[in-house]
């Protein structure tokens, strides 16, 4: 009696194991889909970035048709080409990683080669294999990144081979990647077999907004479309975009210009001659060299003793008299110029104009607006817009 007890006990114990494991099953995601025609899209690419140079990068310059195109391909100034792959305008900032590992590379072939960096190279012309016999079930690609990097809030894979229609259906492509992040299964990617670029939102995986640590993202082979001719399992391109939009001042902000005028922040361009303090207390100038914009969903709204206001993002670092500071200092660190950001607080002191002012209060508001800022400058990395000196936001 006493035995069978126990065996009841042993197979409660199994059903209630059971149970905790099915409750932690892991949820299939599908992605955002964007097939590609390269053939006609590369040609309208090319016109579009051609004629862009031409008008010396002035959009307004484009006609409606071109300007839809622009807006479809994210060309600017930096492009190196078609097959790169490009940041699209979205406000998302790309998110490099300090190392790639794969668990197998198959050998390289004359001047062709498959391993891991090919994924990050910016090119959908080259391509990871595997190098397992097979279609590499259980192979992975490993992203390792520095602590502080942004958060990744979209990863777009470029699936199989996609410079010819005939290379994508003789290789084969994964038809589902389980995504590991710091070594913990949160997705499964359900992969459709199209030849262009797929996109998984990852705030649906739970992954973490901000960790001042190490950290990184595996994506193992669980299922492949075969190819009509090669087992070998390909991937041209994973990349990240992050949430960390640029920290961004509100439409109307005026920037200090070298000759003494203001400027909305939403006209500030490249080549743009702008005042940044020095270290002599005087004013300088500095010529803009990058700029962007993206939508932001919270605002705050500083009000300074001399009845001065600055409407910014959270994040938006501004240089207090007790050095940087800003409403969300974990979230600013991000950038490479940020590190050292403090919690601003009421009576925090700032020099406008000259003078001494104490922040008088701050206020949140939740809204939907585009905003901008300033990325690089030629010199120095502070700006002033309404009086206040701010960080201008340093990616390299």
């Amino acid at each position: 009696m006493q035995m069978k007890k126990r065996i009841i006990l042993a197979f409660s114990l199994l059903a209630l194991c059971g149970s905790a494991i099915g409750a932690e099953k892991i949820k299939t995601y599908e992605p955002q889909v964007k097939e590609v025609d390269f053939g006609k899209d590369e040609a309208d690419w090319n016109r579009i970035y051609n004629k862009l140079k031409q008008v010396r990068w002035d959009e307004d310059k484009l006609t409606p048709e071109e300007k839809k195109l622009n807006k479809k391909f994210g060309i600017w100034e930096g492009s190196i080409g078609y097959w790169s792959t490009t940041d699209e305008g979205d406000g998302g900032y790309e998110v490099r990683i300090d190392t790639i590992i794969a668990s197998s590379s198959l050998k390289n072939q004359g001047k062709y080669t498959y391993n891991a960096a090919n994924v990050q190279d910016y090119s959908i012309k080259s391509v990871w294999s595997e190098g397992v016999k097979g279609h590499g079930i259980g192979e992975y690609l490993l992203f390792k990144f520095q602590g502080e990097a942004p958060r990744v809030s979209t990863i777009t894979i470029t699936n199989g081979c996609v410079q010819s229609k005939a290379l994508y259906e003789a290789n084969s492509r994964p038809k589902k990647i389980k995504l590991y992040y710091n070594d913990k299964a949160v997705a499964i990617l359900n992969l459709k077999d199209i030849r262009g670029h797929q996109t998984f939102e990852t705030d649906t995986f739970g992954l973490g907004y901000y960790d001042p640590t190490p950290w990184s993202l595996k994506f193992e082979i669980l299922e492949v479309y075969p190819g009509t001719k090669y087992d070998d399992t390909v991937i041209s391109e994973i990349y990240f975009e992050g949430p960390d939009k640029p920290l961004c001042l509100a439409k109307g902000s005026k920037v200090k210009m070298a000759d003494g005028t203001t400027k909305a922040i939403e006209l500030i361009k490249k080549e743009d001659k702008i005042a940044i303090p020095s270290k002599n207390g005087q004013l300088k100038s500095a010529t803009v060299l990058c700029t962007a914009k993206a939508t932001h969903e919270k605002y705050v709204t500083y009000k300074f003793a001399d009845g001065q206001t600055l409407c910014c993002t959270p994040d938006h670092v501004l240089v207090s008299t007790r050095g940087n500071v800003s409403l969300a200092p974990e979230q600013s660190k991000q950038y490479s110029n940020t590190k050292e950001v403090q919690k601003i607080k009421v009576g925090d002191t700032f020099l406008i104009d000259g003078k001494t002012v104490a922040l008088e209060s701050y206020s949140e508001e939740a809204k939907t607006e585009e905003s901008y800022t300033i990325t690089e400058l030629s010199e120095g990395d502070e700006f002033i817009v309404n009086g206040v000196t701010v960080k201008a936001e340093m990616r390299k």
